[in-house]
């Protein structure tokens, strides 16, 4: 999922924080919760194209569910090594590439 979130990073989005059923759908807590009007973007499209290419499941809701939600800001990371021991943080290093979470 912050593969996901990463990747509409310049999108609005939302988390559930309890589950709810749309029509025979159940959505389960932490399921994401993105609007379709933020001006000037056509989330349908960046939405759909990332969900694809992720192999996730998504699905267009007519209204914003009626559960309590936040929202999902980017996380910032901080990783603290000393010399003696690098193999850890080149594991650490290699998830976040292999998740696409941008550092420096």
């Amino acid at each position: 999922m912050i593969t996901l979130r990463y990747r509409l990073k310049g999108l609005k989005v939302q988390a559930v924080e309890q589950s709810f059923k749309d029509g025979n759908t159940e959505f389960p807590a932490g399921s994401f919760i993105v609007p379709a009007n933020q001006s000037g973007k056509n989330v349908q499209a960046l939405v759909t194209a990332a969900v694809e290419a992720l192999g996730l499941t998504a699905a267009a809701l007519a209204k914003t569910p009626d559960v309590p939600m936040h929202e999902l800001d980017l996380p910032r990371l901080a990783i603290y090594s000393t010399w003696g021991n690098t193999q850890e943080v080149g594991w650490v290093r290699y998830a976040l590439d292999k998740f696409e979470v941008p550092f420096d």
